[in-house]
Order: C-alpha cells, then structure tokens, then sequence
C-alpha cells in the first residue's frame, strides 16, 4: 500500500472581506496633531500651574493676628525683686500680692541692694497696671516708672527698696500675720 499524502485544505474566506488584508484603521475624532489643540492644552496647563502657585503661596504665608477690640483684662503679671537685701523680703510680699489677686510670676534679687525708695515699673506700656499694683502696696503714684521692653514677659516689675516698711501694704501684711 502506498502511503497517501495528506492535502491541507484552506478555510474559505468570508464572502466580502479579501483574504490577507490590512485591518481597517479608524481615524479619531479629534486630530491630536493640529497645532491649535495642542496650543488650548498648553495655556490650561499654564494657567492651573499659575494657579497652583498662587494657591500654595497664599497657605504657605502667615496671617497677622486681627488687632484685639477690647483690652484684655486678664492677671496683672507681676515680678518682685529685692533691692534692700532684707532676707525673704520678697517673697512676703509676693504672697501679699498674691493675696490680693496680682500673678506674681518671678521672685528674686535685684541687681543691687542699695535702692533705698521702693519703685513700681511698667514693662508693657499699660501703666493703669503699674498704678493699680502701688496702690496695693501704698505707694503714691509717683513712684510708678514706665520703660516699656517688648522681650519682657510680664506687665509690671517691683524693685523693693529699703522703706518698704513705710507703705501701708506692709502693715496690712503685720497686721494679718503678726508682727515680725
């Protein structure tokens, strides 16, 4: 017997389409290549870049706090220091100012202790605070000082001199806890 060879038979193409033939290509809609689209795409890039910049530098920048409409009237902070040398001197009265309300932050020594009249000072420019805390203490008004110094954290500084017996702070203060 003889071997038979095999015949490869094709498909029949479909009725209308050509055999072999290059798939049709759609062209788009819009021509990406025209210069006048490509040039509208640009200048809404720009201006969201623009935008964007704008944005960013307007959150990137602080605000400057709104001026306040009303003084505030919190504690008046206050500093006691001791410039008569008088041992604890200044710690009684900063718990007489305290007593009488004020918020003594800081108690310490002068720089010298040879002031002989007891002074107040106003460090923030409101020197209705300066005033209020003589008269606690029984100072006349005169005695008050202003040097205003921003880099100051308090409102008011009292530099004890050696007549601190004198004011009559100090006797209200003899008076309630006895004498020495």
């Amino acid at each position: 017997m003889v071997a038979r060879k095999r015949r490869r038979v094709r498909p029949k193409a479909a009725p209308n389409k050509k055999p072999f033939s290059k798939p049709v290509v759609r062209k788009p809609d819009v021509d990406w290549r025209g210069g006048a689209l490509k040039t509208a795409i640009g200048i809404v890039i720009a201006i969201n870049a623009i935008l964007l910049f704008f944005f960013i530098r307007q959150c990137s920048v602080p605000k400057e706090p709104e001026p306040l409409t009303e003084e505030w009237t919190g504690p008046i902070q206050i500093e006691v220091l001791n410039g008569c040398g008088v041992p604890n001197i200044a710690n009684d009265w900063t718990r007489f100012l305290r007593a009488n309300g004020f918020d003594v932050v800081r108690t310490d020594n002068y720089e010298s202790f040879s002031i002989l009249e007891t002074v107040i000072i106003d460090r923030r420019g409101n020197i209705e605070n300066a005033i209020q805390v003589a008269r606690a203490m029984g100072l006349p008004d005169i005695r008050v000082l202003q040097e205003i110094n921003d880099t100051y954290l308090l409102d008011v500084s009292v530099i004890l001199g050696k007549d601190y017996r004198t004011l009559s702070g100090w006797h209200a203060m003899e008076t309630f806890n006895g004498p020495e």
